[in-house]
């Protein structure tokens, strides 16, 4: 079978967040098909309109959401997210979210300003054979971006202290976290070509820490644990594919490039409790001033309450389940969540609007899971260690030394999450 191309990671990594996000939610005609972002709701409009008016109602706004938020965590400690004490000059995540907001100029935004021309594209990305003056030419027209985004991904910390809430939930750089982490694989290609695998080793560790500013925040939301994944399944492809290493640089290399666990699949479900609660459903219920708000709930405190517990019930039973139970795990074998109170027509409408199809979210997270421990069982080869089991059976992966194949161990109850599979470059292994 032929390496794993190009195409066909991005092709995977794009159907792992088609699956990720198209998941998330419940479709029933709800809240994301009839919701209409107006100015009225939308405070981060309001902050960053310039009118000194309108700034203060934002204000105002923020400040009540924060002590509904608060009288929330009151109720319900364990889901109180643990802020760090960070201060801003060292936040990463602070940092690359104000580069994102720097790039938007005018009409153009993030995803213009860092997208690559079709004439080096088909280069960078396998369409065309490897050219290094065309790889030189855009990586040096481009080498104060790279350097800029580099610097924060070096970066060691990450806070969501000192961000807006309301702007990020509405408007997450999602595409410019990807584009920035495929810019510095490539910077780490380029820079192993010309033999700077020093620069390569740290861009790859940059690509690892834009990873960890979305993923290791305080609260991370479901869309930013979707991109650290796909994020993170390039970086490992490039470390193998693309980045001509030895094997005492391969094997440091893999101590940092940490796969995501189980507890990171929790932290994610309660961060996206808290930005869906303090950012999402907020703005649009909770009335300021006696102001009307968008959607008249007349049991809120029973709403909020019903939507922590229903996170709790999640977060306990996910805890319990291996990688291989949700991976196998069919629908109806999840235990559903029953409202501990009888709650309005109104909060109930409004709440289905913000639940999460576990069943499929869940498997997409352990598909990655999965994959992560074949690809660092590839690395572990090429450094000449002792690679991991496969992750579902707790089978050693099968190499084989003429084809350089890597292969997963035959299970008649699997059909694994991959289309094409993985070889072991002689020139990396032999150095």
């Amino acid at each position: 079978m032929k390496k794993w191309s190009k195409s066909v990671k991005v092709g995977v990594c794009l159907a792992v967040l088609a699956i990720g996000l198209g998941g998330c939610f419940v479709q029933q005609g709800g809240f994301f098909q009839k919701r209409v972002i107006e100015e009225e709701t939308a405070v981060y409009i309001q902050l960053r309109s310039g009118d000194p008016e309108e700034v203060k109602r934002g204000q105002k706004r923020v400040v009540e959401y924060d002590r509904a938020m608060e009288d929330v965590f009151d109720r319900h400690p364990e889901l109180r997210p643990k802020w760090k004490k960070l201060d801003p000059g060292n936040n990463g995540y602070l940092k690359l979210i104000q580069l994102a907001e720097s790039y938007e100029i005018g009409s153009r935004s993030h995803e213009s300003i860092l997208d690559v021309p079709d004439e080096v594209r088909d280069v960078l990305y396998g369409a065309k054979k490897w050219d290094n003056d065309v790889a030189r030419e855009y990586w040096l027209k481009e080498i104060e971006k790279i350097n800029e985004i580099r610097s924060i991904g070096l970066m060691t910390e990450q806070s969501m202290l000192g961000s807006n809430i309301d702007y990020l939930s509405s408007n997450f750089h999602s595409e410019f976290v990807i584009r920035c982490t495929r810019l510095l694989c490539l910077d780490a290609r380029f820079s192993a070509q010309e033999g700077n695998d020093k620069r390569a080793i740290g861009s790859l560790l940059a690509a690892n820490g834009i990873v960890k500013h979305i993923s290791q925040v305080e609260a991370p939301c479901l869309v930013s644990d979707v991109v650290a994944m796909i994020s993170q399944s390039e970086i490992f492809a490039a470390a193998i594919n693309d980045v001509m290493l030895t094997k005492n640089e391969i094997s440091d290399l893999r101590k940092k490039l940490k796969p995501r666990t189980n507890k990171d699949l929790g932290r994610a479900l309660l961060g996206e409790f808290y930005v869906t609660t303090r950012a999402g459903i907020m703005p649009l219920v909770q009335s300021v001033e006696g102001r009307s708000t968008a959607y008249d709930v007349p049991d809120l405190k029973g709403m909020y309450d019903d939507h922590a517990e229903r996170c709790k019930h999640d977060v306990k039973f996910l805890s319990r389940v291996s990688t291989r139970g949700r991976f196998t795990m069919e629908k109806s074998h999840w235990p559903s969540y029953k409202s501990k109170e009888k709650l309005s027509k109104q909060a109930m409408e409004f709440t289905l609007d913000y639940r999460l199809d576990l069943p499929i979210y869940s498997r997409s997270y352990a598909r990655n899971q999965i994959l992560y421990r074949y690809y660092d069982a590839v690395l572990a080869i090429m450094a000449g260690e002792e690679p991991p089991v496969e992750l579902l059976t707790g089978k050693p992966f099968v190499f084989d030394p003429v084809t350089r194949e890597v292969e997963f161990p035959i299970d008649p109850l699997f059909v694994y999450p991959v289309t094409e599979i993985l070889k072991v470059p002689h020139e990396r292994v032999n150095q």
